[in-house]
């Protein structure tokens, strides 16, 4: 069926309109720009395409999940991330443009020429690791998480991109021994109390992903715990948390010990990240095994990931910073 898709844009804008999204002729436009498969919207107005059967259709079914408010980045596959084309397929929570200011500020408060060991925890897509390693190459960048689809996805997105990353599978930092100069996360931290207030395309997203008990900040007090015993000395964390959280945040770091405390804000004005730095060597009671990584670690973490290739590969030791 070839022919002008004038009257076929026309017809999903109206369906859009009616389920309420938000602007539906640009998103009507968007969605048929993809449905020929054009790059860019620029492109699908110089090309002036024309419509077969299989773009009609395609059009149709994308219009369906949009008026759906399923979001759009699950409908391409794709978000872009710090300058990064992530690939972003349902199951693992699509990054955030104010995420960009927890890479900012490590970015930041880090020597951008020391050689320094980092880790992401709950790495999601990869969206945080993969955008300081592109900006620090002299860096060894790790990225944790605990569901195997989620590391699966931040390996696809390190082959896309070309750029350097090791994974391992865990609870947080719960059963590795890694240790490490930076400690970064962007962990759930939205109260469940607080989920009717959400926009309906988070209905979409692993839960697991945006959610933790004690007010949202389970899984962060929990990482704050575990984190002196993973980095070295003067070793620093950066925590991205919600809106109005820094101060209890600030608070649990100085109650672990951890010195130089402070909160940053972001663009709007929220203080999204917290973050310290660890004075002194691993509590002895932390203390066990090597503090680099070993051969039998090395084959826990690719035998906890369940896969193998790039993980396997360019394993050396850890130095100890700071």
């Amino acid at each position: 069926m070839p022919g002008n898709p004038e009257p076929i844009i026309a017809r999903g804008i109206r369906q859009l309109r009616q389920a309420g999204i938000e602007n539906p002729e640009r998103e009507g436009i968007r969605l048929a720009a993809l449905s020929l498969r054009q790059p860019s919207l620029e492109a699908f107005w110089r090309e002036n395409p024309v419509w077969d059967a299989e773009a009609a259709a395609l059009f149709d079914d994308l219009v369906a999940r949009r008026s759906r408010h399923e979001p759009y980045a699950y409908l391409t596959g794709e978000r872009e991330f710090f300058g990064l084309r992530l690939f972003t397929p349902r199951g693992v929570l699509i990054p955030r443009p104010e995420t960009e200011h927890l890479v900012e500020s490590v970015l930041a408060h880090t020597e951008d020429s020391a050689p320094l060991t980092v880790v992401d925890v709950g790495t999601g897509s990869g969206a945080v690791a993969l955008a300081l390693v592109s900006e620090r190459r002299s860096w060894s960048v790790w990225a944790s998480d605990i569901g195997c689809w989620p590391l699966l996805v931040a390996q696809v997105n390190m082959v896309r991109l070309g750029l350097p990353l090791r994974v391992f599978r865990d609870d947080l930092l719960s059963k590795t021994t890694l240790r490490f100069d930076v400690i970064v996360a962007n962990l759930p931290y939205i109260d469940r109390a607080d989920a009717q207030a959400l926009s309906a395309e988070t209905a979409y997203e692993p839960e697991d992903a945006l959610f933790a008990e004690d007010g949202g900040l389970a899984l962060i007090g929990r990482l704050i715990k575990e984190a002196p015993g993973h980095l070295n000395r003067r070793g620093r964390i950066f925590l991205e948390v919600g809106m109005g959280q820094a101060r209890r945040v600030q608070d649990l770091l100085l109650a672990e010990g951890f010195r130089g405390v402070a909160a940053l804000s972001d663009l709007a004005g929220i203080e999204r990240v917290v973050y310290g730095w660890w004075p002194r060597e691993r509590r002895e009671h932390e203390k066990g095994g090597t503090l680099n990584e070993s051969a039998h670690e090395r084959r826990d973490v690719i035998r906890s990931l369940g896969l193998r290739g790039a993980t396997e590969t360019d394993r050396r030791p850890l130095g100890a910073g700071g």
